[in-house]
């Protein structure tokens, strides 16, 4: 079919042209016409147009659409640079509008298709990033790259719309990139062993160590072998890898053993070398540690010496800490029974507030009430009081003079308000009591605060001080002193007792 510009636009035919010149996207078709459609009915500016088609570009290498979607980014790229041009020229701004319109395209649409390679080419694209980690020392970068050219290659097919072809071509592409893990792993952990075997090749391992040689050559076989099957399971890997290397240290040293022999045959010299290797080795299997072949037979000594003092240093220390353990359950024992004893007398005070425990505790105290002074507070209606039962101390009530208490003394506090009083009879101090002569104090005056309500008292029986009363002399005190609230207008009592009682005899 033949085409001219008569039947076909220009920005159709550039179209046209430029899908020709690379590889053909799926559903490019639908896209131009989608672009056609917005250039038709936008609103938005030349330059608008042209910022949003950058933005585009700018999310699509963040979104990494070199790897994930190129055909996508390359179009997108080309598209972008034409349709700045076009803009730039007055004559051709809707051609440019155009191209930038399908920059915005392209990248919604490479989008869609990175979902796609991440879902299909999941197995290629985790051998990729196992690959380069198993690299290590970056030996095998070119390698690696080559098989990330050809996932790229199997991208580019999903991109064109061919899947089937893309995941038969993963199929193949991930035997070769597993061979290429296996090398990748037997170069990492052998070629140091193999390196080993070629040192004592020097030393002529083969002839003076034949025996010692042949099986550390049987060894980086049979771990070439268990590498090639279990090169993933990295903890077995390296111990196979560990073994064969110590094979190949033993025939280099005992080649180089074998050298100090000379006098001797080989085999003879050989042998001798490795009966003092195995008597070094029955002492170092007592530690339960790996064996010391591999080495001098100096420094297989040194290993066993070393071994020892790291047993007799454990074991000190481990007196050290039995000791600390037992003297810690100690302190724990002693902690737990003290925790202990706080709990139970936290139960036996119960749940009770402070004041409330203050209150238990005086009600279990026997108080007699007759002797106890009331609180100043109460006392203005405090109710009269006979207190001509109460009993003197025991150890006294025998001796006791005869004691006639119709007054009682005032208070110190209340002096200023006091009646006159004969001072010739105030009471002398408890101590001077021996000496003491009578006192009459009918007429002191009682405080004035309970003048109104204080009803009669009688005390002619009140204890005297314990120390004094054996020596006492006759006091005329006809009233006991009460307390410094309650003295208000009591009446004169008269002491009714008979004479034989009063005399205390």
């Amino acid at each position: 079919m033949m085409f001219s510009q008569k039947n076909i636009s220009l920005p159709v035919l550039a179209l046209f042209l430029s899908a020709c010149a690379s590889p053909q996207i799926a559903n490019i078709k639908y896209m131009d016409n989608a672009t056609l459609k917005q250039a038709e009915e936008t609103s938005q500016s030349p330059q608008q147009v042209c910022e949003t088609a950058s933005m585009a570009i700018a999310r699509a290498n963040k979104e990494e659409f070199n790897f994930f979607a190129p055909l996508h980014l390359q179009q997108a790229s080309e598209n972008l640079k034409k349709g700045q041009d076009e803009i730039k020229n007055q004559k051709t701004v809707a051609q440019g509008m155009q191209y930038c319109f399908k920059v915005s395209t392209l990248i919604e649409n490479g989008m869609t298709t990175k979902a796609k390679v991440e879902s299909s080419l999941s197995d290629a694209l985790a051998e990729l990033k196992r690959l380069k980690k198993v690299d290590e020392g970056k030996k095998f970068s070119n390698d690696i790259q080559d098989y990330v050219d050809d996932v790229i290659g199997l991208v580019k097919e999903i991109e064109e719309g061919s899947m089937n072809e893309a995941m038969q071509g993963q199929a193949e592409l991930l035997k070769k990139m597993l061979a290429l893990e296996v090398d990748i792993v037997l170069a990492k952990n052998l070629n140091p062993v193999k390196a080993m075997l070629a040192r004592a090749g020097d030393e002529d391992a083969d002839e003076l160590a034949k025996k010692t040689f042949g099986k550390a050559e049987t060894e980086l076989k049979s771990a070439r072998k268990f590498i090639r099957v279990y090169y993933r399971n990295n903890e077995q890997v390296k111990k196979a890898a560990a073994t064969a290397m110590r094979k190949a240290r033993h025939a280099y040293y005992v080649a180089k053993e074998v050298e100090t022999l000379t006098d001797l045959k080989p085999e003879a010299a050989e042998e001798k070398v490795l009966y003092i290797e195995s008597l070094l080795e029955r002492i170092n299997r007592k530690f339960n540690k790996d064996v010391v072949i591999g080495h001098s037979l100096y420094e297989q000594t040194s290993i066993i010496d070393k071994r020892l003092d790291a047993v007799l240093d454990a074991s000190a220390v481990t007196k050290r800490d039995l000791a600390l353990i037992k003297q810690a359950y100690k302190d724990d024992e002693n902690r737990s029974k003290s925790a202990a004893q706080e709990f139970v007398l936290q139960n036996k005070q119960g749940e009770t507030s402070p004041s409330q425990a203050v209150t238990d505790r005086s009600r279990q105290i026997p108080v007699d009430e007759a002797k106890i002074t009331p609180p100043l507070a109460e006392q203005p209606e405090h109710a009269p009081v006979n207190d001509a039962e109460t009993v003197p101390p025991v150890a006294d009530e025998l001796k006791q003079t005869p004691v006639n208490n119709t007054e009682t003394a005032p208070s110190v506090s209340d002096e200023t308000k006091q009646a006159p009083a004969n001072n010739t009879k105030t009471a002398t101090p408890v101590s001077d009591k021996t000496k003491q002569t009578p006192v009459d104090n009918t007429k002191t005056a009682t405080p004035v605060s309970d003048e109104t309500k204080q009803a009669p008292v009688d005390n002619t029986k009140t204890a005297t001080p314990v120390t004094d009363t054996t020596k006492q002399t006759p006091v005329n005190n006809t009233e006991t002193a009460p307390s410094v609230a309650s003295t208000a207008r009591q009446a004169p009592v008269e002491d009714k007792l008979p004479r034989s009682k009063r005399a205390g005899y």
